[in-house]
């Protein structure tokens, strides 16, 4: 084919013959030329494929070349119709349009895109509590899950009372501080003690009578006792109790400080308030009395008399 002129030539092939049908690479070789000076100009082409886009008769391409600086044929075409020229990994990406990626399905940046180079190194790995977001097209992420950063995952943190002053307070570190559970001793109670959470309130008051059980005053509670204590708080213990027996009777107090009062002093079974005489006769059968202590013994001389015989004085004044 000479082309010697301005208006150049052209160069065609008949259906049937193959000196135009592409390689497995999809080129087709259009020349071949020897020279010692540069060659440049422009190649229109026209495609007339088996099948062609709705509308469309042919593909009119053009090519621009020059082999000036660089020793091979320099073609600008345009790869939307034709294809790449340059494919290493033959995926249908151009090299210079390539993207590479993580292809591990275990990786939370992973890319299933399968025209993504393979390049692991840019894998992101879900460690600790983290869980990946769940793309799949390489913009995936870490999905922390640990929220306050203190190594327990959200799904595990436990929450409790952090407030020391309270029974069932926690001091683990991990625990999240929710002091809306804390309980606080009132009264008589106090804390069983327990620092991971699980401590309880103690009574201290088994009786619930708001005397706690170390201030608690035991006495006799039973009001037919000499001694009966009037006293709610007072628990109650019979072998304190003092009654009153036989003759005895109880002093009246209701405050615990009562005692038996003796009702038969003089001990002679007769209760003194029926006793005649509380006590004893003496000589002269007077209770209690201080006996023959007189002129005639039990009685004084009779005044007007002289002598317990019953004499008074003369005229003289002698008695008798």
């Amino acid at each position: 084919m000479l082309i010697d002129d301005i208006a150049g030539g052209a160069w065609y092939i008949l259906p049937g013959f193959e000196n135009g049908v592409p390689d497995v690479d999809q080129r087709v070789l259009i020349g071949q030329f020897t020279t010692n000076g540069v060659i440049s100009g422009t190649l229109s082409v026209q495609i007339l494929p088996e099948v062609l886009p709705e509308g469309d008769n042919d593909y009119l391409l053009h090519f621009a070349f020059s082999t000036e600086g660089i020793g091979i044929p320099s073609i600008d075409h345009d790869e939307e119709l034709c294809g790449c020229l340059d494919d290493a990994d033959n995926d249908g990406v151009c090299d210079g349009d390539e993207i590479t990626g993580c292809t591990d399905a275990q990786a939370c940046n992973y890319d299933a895109t399968p025209t993504t180079d393979t390049d692991n190194a840019t894998c992101v790995y879900p460690t600790g509590c983290q869980t990946c977001s769940g793309e799949t097209d390489g913009t995936g992420t870490t999905v922390d899950n640990d929220a306050d950063n203190d190594g327990v995952c959200d799904a595990d943190e436990i929450t409790g009372c952090t407030d020391s002053a309270a029974c069932n307070y926690d001091v683990t570190p991990t625990t999240d501080t929710d002091n809306g559970t804390c309980i606080f001793p009132v009264g008589c109670q106090t804390c069983s003690g327990a620092s991971d959470g699980s401590g309880t309130v103690v009574e201290n008051d088994d009786d619930n009578d708001g005397v706690c059980n170390d201030d608690e005053t035991l006495g006799c509670t039973d009001p037919n006792a000499c001694n009966y204590i009037d006293d709610s708080t007072t628990d109650n213990d019979p072998s304190l109790c003092v009654y009153a027996t036989g003759c005895d009777t109880c002093s009246g107090e209701t405050d615990g400080s009562g005692v038996v009062v003796d009702g038969d002093v003089d001990n002679d079974t007769i209760c003194d308030d029926v006793d005649d005489c509380v006590g004893e006769y003496d000589e002269c059968n007077v209770c209690n009395g201080l006996g023959p202590i007189f002129e005639c013994g039990c009685l004084p001389i009779i005044p007007g008399e002289c002598n317990c015989d019953g004499d008074v004085l003369d005229a003289l004044g002698v008695c008798g």
